[in-house]
């Protein structure tokens, strides 16, 4: 994944998709790998002619993406750490 910063920004869609996708895999995945998968994904697409489809393109890429995060976590992905409390 890229080193995104926080001066990133998101259309709208894609906001309310990296919230919806942080609240589906909080247990699992930090906000911030979220936000950086879906930024990965989208930005292959930023300059598309056609937007009409981009945002359903990035949620389709974005949940593989995860899926494939959470089944198979390497040593770079900072999966959340459980608390005690």
């Amino acid at each position: 994944m890229s080193a995104n910063t926080a001066e990133t920004r998101l259309p709208d869609t894609l906001e309310k998709l990296t919230d919806h996708l942080t609240a589906l895999y909080a247990d699992l995945l930090t906000a911030a790998v979220v936000r950086d998968v879906v930024l990965d994904c989208y930005q292959p697409l930023s300059n598309a002619r056609i937007a009409a489809y981009v945002p359903i393109l990035v949620e389709h890429n974005s949940r593989t993406v995860l899926r494939r995060l959470v089944r198979r976590p390497g040593p770079m992905t900072p999966l959340r750490e459980k608390s005690d409390t």
